[in-house]
Formats: structure tokens, sequence, C-alpha cells
């Protein structure tokens, strides 16, 4: 039995690790590991953080079975100029795990909790590469579609940048 539960002190270093796991080509300044900690910080220092970032709000969930594994993440944040579209951050599912429609139950809910939140548009970014192709594959099916296409070249690889968007209103 998978349970979707906010991203905790307790769940934090295995919701680190499996990101950095999944998302091996991540920057410095922009790990997963900077949002997950600071989403659980209070005060004026997180706050001032995100909005260097442009990001005004931002939360994290967790999959779990029934020994507390982290199996999944998935998170919403909103950018400073535009409260009404959310984005859906850091998506992704144990690879020992995959094929158990984690990933499905992890989207399904990030929708659910921006349309409750009254968000008007959910939007991702991801890659084309094969990698993500099954991500894509689930995004589509969920009604996101893709709106932009922007080129990236990094040292031996060549990739696009693909965004997508799924209405809610």
């Amino acid at each position: 039995m998978i349970e979707i539960k906010p991203l905790s002190k307790q769940t934090l270093t295995a919701a680190i690790k499996l990101a950095d796991e999944v998302f091996q080509y991540q920057r410095w300044w922009t790990k997963a590991s900077w949002a997950f900690q600071l989403s659980l910080m209070h005060g004026y220092f997180p706050k001032l953080l995100f909005r260097l970032k442009g990001i005004s709000w931002c939360r994290y969930w967790v999959a779990v079975d029934s020994q507390a594994n982290v199996l999944g993440i998935t998170g919403l944040y909103t950018k400073s100029e535009d409260s009404k579209t959310y984005w859906l951050g850091w998506t992704c599912v144990k690879p020992e795990a995959r094929g158990e429609r984690i990933g499905s139950k992890l989207v399904d809910f990030a929708i659910s909790q921006a349309q409750n939140s009254g968000a008007n548009y959910l939007k991702l970014w991801t890659s084309d590469r094969r990698v993500y192709a099954i991500a894509r594959q689930l995004y589509e099916r969920r009604g996101f579609s893709l709106f932009q296409q922007v080129p990236k070249k990094r040292k031996k690889m060549n990739f696009n940048i693909l965004y997508y968007q799924l209405k809610l209103k």
C-alpha cells in the first residue's frame, strides 16, 4: 500500500538521495536538495532564497510504502510573477519501484492539489532525452500539452527542454 505524505525531516534524506539518483545532471545551484530543505524551513531566510530564484511558494510530498521507504517524490511551486499557475517540481519514482503506478498516483495527487488551491494552470518542464520518455507519456495521458521547446547544449549532450501545461479551469 502506497501513501502520499508531506515531505518531512524524517523523509528528507531519502528524498534527496532519490532525486540525486534520478536527476543525475543537476547543477549545484539548482539541486533538489536545496528546494527540499528550504521547503521545510520557516522564516525570512528560506523565503528570501526562494524569491531570489523567482519562487513564491513550494511544497513537496513523498510516496512511501508500509515500511516508510520513500518510493517517489512530487512537488508544486509558484513563480513570483504568476501565483495562479502552479509548476510540478522534482517528480520521480525510484527505479526499482517503477511500473507500480506510483508516478501516476503522484501526478494525479499534484493535479488535485493544484486544482483545490485554485490554480488556473499546472505546468512542468522536462527534456526530450530518452530516459524521460515514459514520464512524458504519463503527462500527455493526463492532458498536459507541449507549449514550448528550448534547445540546450551541454558538454557532449544536445537536447531540448520541453514545457508542458494542463489547463485546470
